[in-house]
Order: C-alpha cells, then structure tokens, then sequence
C-alpha cells in the first residue's frame, strides 16, 4: 500500500513540476507579444485569449493534486490546529466522506462525460473568431480532477493511519 500511496504523491509531484509550472512561459510570451501587438502595431490577435485562458486553466487544473499533497489549500484553522492528530484525522476522514468523495467522483463523471462529446462533435471556443477545438482543455481537466481525487484518496489512507498508529508517515504537516 505504502508504493501505492507513494506513487500517487510522485505522480502529482512531477505532474506540476515537470510540466504545469512550465505553463507560466508560453502564458507570459503570448501575454506579451499580445500587448506589443495591440499597443504598439495596434494589431490585436485573436488568438491570445483563448490560448491563455486554456494555459491558465491547465497550470491550475493539474495543480489541485499537487497542492493537496503539500497542504496548500485554504481551511479554517481556528479550532483545527489546537486538535490532537488523531482528532484532526477523524475531521479529514469525516471531510472526505461526506463532502471531497461524493462531490469529486460526480464531477469527474460530468468532467469525463464533457470530453467525450467535446471531441465527438469538434467543440470549438465561443470566445473568438479563433475558434480552437476544446476538446483537449477539457480532457485536461478531466485528468486534473482525477489526479485530485486520486491525492484524495492517498491523502484518506494516510489520514487512517494517523487514527490507527497516531503518527502520520508519509506527509507531516
């Protein structure tokens, strides 16, 4: 179990920062050269924005696994922190359970579902004249939402064992 759950953490990892934190470059030189082309050519693209929302999109959606791996999303510690471990991992495992689990798997359905069909009938980009294909913008996020709730369902496991040893082994935070 402990390679599975090790495996998860490493995918996620190289995910983001092998490929997604790349994103910011191409994001940044189409954002630029779009701003010379219209501020100084006076010679708008239609193109950019779709280009950098997708990038945009991409860097966040294959982030989500990554940031839950190093804790990095928002919560309200207020009374949280002052729990024993044990006590904060039954909060988790409850958390996962009733809210992250039931909410992740409908919209990695929905998500999956929208892919399909966006590559069956060539769906292209309401926003510009450009008009690209979303299909792969949404496949993407398709497979951010699973790399998400797969660090889910790594980050549960760890979550018991904290309740069952009183330790947690693979991501002290």
């Amino acid at each position: 179990m402990k390679k599975v759950l090790d495996l998860i953490n490493l995918i996620n990892e190289k995910i983001v920062t092998h490929f997604a934190c790349w994103l910011i470059f191409p994001l940044i030189f189409v954002t630029v050269y779009e701003v010379c082309a219209r501020y100084f050519f006076n010679n708008p693209t239609n193109w950019v924005f779709d280009l950098s929302w997708m990038f945009c999109g991409t860097f966040v959606f294959l982030g989500g696994g990554y940031t839950l791996l190093h804790k990095g999303h928002v919560k309200v510690d207020l009374f949280y922190d002052r729990f024993p471990k044990r006590v904060q991992a039954l909060i988790n495992i409850v958390c996962y359970l009733v809210l992250f689990f039931p909410a992740y798997l409908v919209m990695s359905m929905g998500c999956y579902k929208s892919a399909v069909q966006a590559w069956k009938l060539n769906q292209r980009s309401p926003y510009t004249s450009w008009e690209p294909s979303i299909g792969p913008i949404k496949t993407i996020l398709f497979i951010g939402i699973l790399l998400f709730l797969v660090q889910g369902v790594a980050d549960f496991i760890n979550n018991l064992e904290v309740i069952k040893k009183g330790e947690n082994k693979n991501n002290e935070s």
